[in-house]
């Protein structure tokens, strides 16, 4: 999720301004899913259900 916010951030900087918000945009919902994600991480129930598999 972290790489996704990267590569957004890249595409930001090359382009238009309309464009470049949206990618903005895009790299700060990748930064808060992969911050949410570690927050979820540190549950052992979310563990345990993931492990199931």
């Amino acid at each position: 999720m972290k790489a996704k916010a990267r590569e957004c951030a890249e595409l930001a900087a090359k382009a238009e301004p309309m464009t470049r918000m949206f990618y903005e945009q895009a790299a700060q919902q990748w930064l808060a899913m992969a911050e949410q994600m570690g927050f979820l991480e540190q549950e052992s129930v979310y563990r345990i259900i993931r492990n199931r598999k």
